[in-house]
């Protein structure tokens, strides 16, 4: 800002306000433009190529947030920096490392009911909602003690009769049937990172198409 007074008979000095010349001066020129997001090809295939890299892990095993965790590192490195939110979305839908159900199915007998069981549709979301009945965690283990427990799950999940009982269980509100909204595995994992990167990729598109009309 420019400020003029009359001084020594007229003579007109003008000044330029201090805090408005350093502001001039020492304002940096910030680029808004974001880093170009890596294909999509290539975060699917980080995203695979980090789960089934995981020691003792079966595609179809049990996955738990010590596991997933590390794989955001995996993608900034590549080129994107999932949003804090997408992280933490995924992060809450994954069973804690001490919950009760990702230490049992990591013991010999349960790792062995895992594999045969995880085979059937849903058969994570039956046996995460089994353990929450009233004495389910101790007929779950029942079934991992017995040899073929996995066949309960096979009923459960795929004939008629079975998707009745369940429909029909105690305590189960009609719920028992109905998927958990929980990740569980490195095909629901990938999934969810695809969700996360196609939300990424519509936010960047409406954020440009904005920028281009503005006046």
């Amino acid at each position: 800002m420019l400020y003029c007074s009359q001084w020594l008979g007229g003579l007109s000095i003008c000044l330029f306000s201090i805090s408005s010349l350093a502001a001039q001066t020492i304002t940096p020129q910030v680029s808004s433009e974001l880093r170009p997001l890596p294909a999509a090809a290539d975060v699917e295939n980080a995203t695979v190529r980090y789960l089934a890299g995981l020691s003792g892990r079966e595609e179809d095993d049990l996955l738990s947030r010590g596991d997933v965790a590390p794989l955001f590192d995996v993608l900034r490195a590549i080129g994107w920096e999932m949003d804090k939110s997408s992280q933490d979305d995924i992060k809450r839908r994954l069973l804690e490392d001490s919950d009760w159900l990702v230490r049992t199915l990591r013991t010999t007998k349960g790792t062995r009911f895992m594999r045969d069981m995880s085979q059937y549709p849903q058969g994570y979301d039956r046996i995460d909602r089994m353990r929450q009945q009233p004495h389910g965690k101790q007929e779950l283990q029942g079934l991992i003690n017995t040899p073929g427990g996995a066949k309960l799950i096979e009923y459960l999940t795929t004939t008629k009769e079975g998707k009745q009982t369940g429909a029909h269980t105690k305590g189960g509100r009609g719920m028992f049937n109905t998927p958990t909204d929980r990740l569980y595995t490195q095909d629901d994992v990938v999934k969810q990172v695809q969700a996360a990167y196609a939300a990424e990729l519509a936010r960047r598109e409406k954020a440009s198409r904005a920028a281009s009309i503005a006046p």
